[in-house]
């Protein structure tokens, strides 16, 4: 008895408080309500039963717009695609997919408008789908160029119809969740092309304990005095002396050095990044990104130390992390704030003992300094 007054309940609710969705009537649709007031008010006057029944075609014109926009709209499900990340001013496309829900009626003619925002700054995106048949669906790609980096929020979506005879407008509000990507910081062009700060310095930037003795052969070459006989290749070596028993000549495996498989950088203090100005603040992001992404592409693990202040305790972002890595020092990079409170970061930031820290602050390059020998290079370059 309980369970069936519930639902009778449930029903007069439904019907007697739908949800709210907004609607007006279009430039059309206001000629067609005056062209309508004005056949009834004819048909009145004149008692002419043409006017009447045209009067009547009018109105139900009017209640099969307003049935049919709201079929339209209803059982529609949304989802959204997102990329692994996006790049701040660079175009990136995210997918929207929309399933129609309805067994015998398709959607036609709505438009999806996603809202949502980023850096504090909104964003409005917008995609049509032309028709969707009952129990199918369809995926429209949408394009965005972000201006700042940041996470990008997802909010709301909103379909909107003018459907079926162009009357009504009407809104349906099919996504009221949280979900979005991280737009990490814009690149600067290549350092190792333009400003020779990576690859032609990486052996003065980096520490020697960190670049390794080399383990792989990279060919053979003559022995000459002084080399270590150790490393003599003695298969090569013994074909190549094979029935000779004067003059024997020997032949050395010479070693490639190993890349470098463990890299750390380390931010200046808390207070420093603070201090700067805005822009100044976005090129350092900037610089660090694109030294983390060139580092990354020659295969390097990659730790980012964060100085809270002096004296005051050291966290790392990335490698030391299990599982996290150039990604996460990335999306610290997107939402990173020096007047923020160190809370908002608690995910990426994890504390580092302090023995260690002291090790870690000798063979990490320092940023700072690198950033500003970079922005030396750009100005001496823009004067040339």
């Amino acid at each position: 008895m309980v369970k069936f007054w519930s639902s009778i309940t449930a029903f007069f609710r439904r019907v007697f408080s739908p949800p709210k969705r907004p609607i007006r009537l279009t430039k059309g649709g206001w000629i067609f309500i005056l062209y309508t007031i004005g056949v009834g008010a004819g048909a009145i006057n004149t008692g002419n039963n043409l006017l009447y029944l045209l009067f009547g075609v009018f109105l139900g014109f009017i209640m099969a717009s307003g049935v049919l926009s709201d079929t339209n709209l209803w059982r529609v499900k949304p989802d959204i695609l997102f990329p692994d990340h996006g790049e701040a001013q660079e175009p990136t496309a995210l997918f929207l997919k929309l399933t129609n829900r309805k067994k015998w009626f398709p959607v036609v003619s709505v438009t999806a408008h996603i809202m949502g925002t980023l850096h504090g700054r909104p964003v409005k995106l917008e995609v049509f789908f032309p028709f969707i048949a009952a129990g199918s669906s369809l995926k429209r790609e949408v394009v965005l160029s972000p201006k700042d980096r940041g996470f990008l929020e997802i909010q709301k979506i909103y379909l909107f119809t003018r459907f079926p005879f162009g009357l009504l407008w009407k809104r349906w509000t099919i996504w009221d969740g949280r979900g979005g990507m991280f737009i990490y910081p814009r690149l600067l062009p290549s350092l190792e092309e333009n400003f020779a700060l990576f690859s032609q310095r990486m052996e003065q930037d980096v520490p020697a304990d960190i670049l390794g003795d080399g383990s792989a052969a990279g060919g053979i070459r003559e022995f000459k005095p002084g080399d270590n006989p150790k490393k003599i290749h003695w298969k090569a070596s013994a074909k190549r002396n094979r029935g000779v028993e004067d003059e024997q000549e020997w032949f050395l495996k010479e070693m490639e050095r190993d890349g470098i498989k463990e890299v750390f950088l380390s931010w200046p203090e808390w207070e420093t990044l603070a201090n700067m100005n805005p822009s100044e603040f976005e090129n350092f992001i900037r610089f660090t990104a694109t030294f983390v992404w060139d580092l990354k592409k020659a295969g390097h693990k990659i730790w980012l130390l964060v100085f809270a202040g002096s004296g005051g305790p050291v966290y790392c972002v990335g490698g030391s992390r299990e599982g996290a890595g150039v990604s996460s020092i990335m999306e610290f990079l997107s939402i990173f704030e020096p007047g923020h409170a160190k809370d908002v970061f608690s995910h990426y930031l994890e504390p580092v003992h302090d023995t260690y820290s002291i090790e870690l602050r000798e063979k990490a390059i320092p940023m700072g300094q690198r950033f500003n020998r970079w922005k030396g290079e750009v100005t001496v370059g823009a004067r040339n």
